[in-house]
């Protein structure tokens, strides 16, 4: 499992030109504030592919049962986008703290040879 508390005190103490790369690539120190007190709701899996029904993609004008069943619809997609957005948050973060990693590691190899 991710220490995002780990990951939130290496942040923390990250030399500036470091921070600025973080800035860029989409790290945000307070997803990170949050993830530590609170694990993110997300798997490290790539998000599924959408799915297309059988009789293929609905056309925007298309009528979907009732209204109820539309707004239903709805809620479904903004919560399918929330998720999806939370898992890419944690992709990123993950992928730039595994990048520093690497980094340290080739420090390391280039201060022993």
């Amino acid at each position: 499992a991710i220490s995002w508390a780990r990951f939130y005190d290496i942040y923390q103490v990250l030399p500036a030109p470091l921070v600025r790369i973080a800035d860029k690539i989409g790290v945000d120190p307070r997803f990170l504030l949050r993830a530590r007190t609170r694990a993110p709701p997300t798997s490290w899996e790539h998000a599924p592919r959408k799915q297309v029904s059988k009789n293929g993609p609905r056309k925007p004008d298309e009528e979907v049962g009732t209204q109820k069943e539309r707004e239903l619809e709805k809620e479904k997609e903004r919560e399918k986008e929330k998720e999806d957005a939370a898992r890419r948050a944690c992709q990123i973060h993950a992928r730039f703290f595994s990048a520093l990693m690497l980094r340290e590691l080739l420090l390391e190899v280039q201060q022993i040879r």
